[in-house]
Formats: structure tokens, C-alpha cells, sequence
């Protein structure tokens, strides 16, 4: 399932086109020396894009924007996406919400429900491009529990979602079923010039 991406002569240029991407979103999406909380969206269309590209756009589709965990459609199989900046395997959101009595609820029903992609940022050092099947995260589940498999946020404070538990996302990293790309994350000096971050914007002004 997805093996397409993991070969020839996909896998390849995901690990040599990803870093450039994912640096120009970077650049698109700071506030002075700050990322904007949008990057994360942004990311995420970079990766539907590619699996856009690598299984046509006709076998992608967006599902209901009420689900809180699938994001895309592929093939019929349900996918989730998250990306990590930095290192470690904290602080990836299984779902973001202000309201306590969500945050309960989702604890209480929660089950995995889609296949999981996730990539792993480490600009200057090697992070990864990774698969996690659902069966895989339906297993860690088990071998965890609720109880180690989910972090929930101290009461009393403002929860702003339920996170997956750090020691549980590695796991299924490392899982021998997951799939994965060491991506070395270098950036591109020569996305560094201010003005090209709105050279694109500048030629739509002057072309429609």
C-alpha cells in the first residue's frame, strides 16, 4: 500500500525536491523570524500534491471537513498527515480543540481510522519522510493503551487539542510495517532573496 512513493523514481525525488518545497513554505508563511501558525496547512497541500502527482488527481479526494482526523482520500484508503519540526516525537495533535468536553469525548471513542503520514523536519540533520499503516497504529494502540498511547493536556489548562504520546509515535516510526525515506534537510540559499517570495504574486497582478 503506497509502496509507489517508497521506489524508483519517486523516492528519490522526494528526498532531493521535499527539502526545497518545504523550505519555500517556510519562507511564505514567517512573521519577521517567526513561522506563522499556517504553515502547517501549507505543508500539508506540498503532500497532497505529491500524492497528487504520484497517483493522479483523480484518485485523490477530500473528505468531509468535519473529520477530524482523515485529510485526504487516496485510492480509496483514508490518510492522515502530520509534520514535525524538530527533534523528538512530541507534539503532534490528534486533534486541536479549546473545548474540554471534546477533548473528552474524542479520548473516550478514540480509535485510529486512517493510514498515517508523517514527516519529520530536522533543517541541518537528517529527519524522514514516513507510512504508518492503520494496522500498525491499531497494534501500538494495543501494546500501549489509551492510557500511553494518548497525552492529555494537564486539567485547568486551556487543552488546545489531544496530542499523540511521544513514546507511541516512535514506536510506530520504528515499526518494521511503516515505510520510510531519510530526508537529509538542507535549505536553499538562493530562496533567500526577499523579493522572490512574492515574485509570483507580482506576475498574477500583472498577467490576469
Amino acid at each position: 500500500m503506497f509502496d509507489e512513493i517508497f521506489a524508483p523514481p519517486y523516492a528519490s525525488k522526494i528526498q532531493r525536491v521535499l527539502p526545497t518545497l518545504f523550505n519555500m513554505v517556510e519562507l511564505e508563511n514567517r512573521r519577521g523570524n517567526k513561522l506563522g501558525m499556517e504553515v502547517g496547512t501549507a505543508r500539508e497541500r506540498v503532500l497532497i500534491a505529491l500524492l497528487m502527482y504520484v497517483y493522479e488527481t483523480k484518485s485523490v479526494a477530500f473528505p468531509p471537513s468535519t473529520s477530524p482526523e482523515l485529510d485526504i482520500i487516496v485510492k480509496g484508503e483514508p490518510l492522515s498527515i502530520k509534520t514535525k519540526l524538530g527533534k523528538g516525537f512530541s507534539g503532534i495533535k490528534l486533534i486541536w480543540t479549546v473545548d474540554w468536553d471534546k477533548v473528552n469525548a474524542f479520548c473516550q471513542d478514540f480509535r485510529p481510522t486512517s493510514h498515517l503520514l508523517f514527516v519529520s523536519i530536522l533543517w541541518g540533520a537528517t529527519g524522514a519522510f514516513c507510512f504508518i499503516p492503520l494496522s500498525v497504529q491499531t497494534e501500538v494502540l494495543n501494546f500501549f493503551g489509551k492510557e500511553g498511547y494518548i497525552k492529555i493536556p494537564p486539567r485547568g489548562t486551556n487543552p488546545r487539542g489531544v496530542e499523540i504520546a511521544a513514546q507511541a509515535l516512535k514506536r510506530l516510526v520504528e515499526h518494521e510495517h511503516s515505510q520510510s525515506l531519510p530526508i537529509t534537510w538542507k535549505r536553499d540559499p538562493s530562496l533567500l532573496r526577499e523579493h522572490g517570495l512574492y515574485e509570483r504574486w507580482i506576475r498574477l497582478w500583472d498577467t490576469l
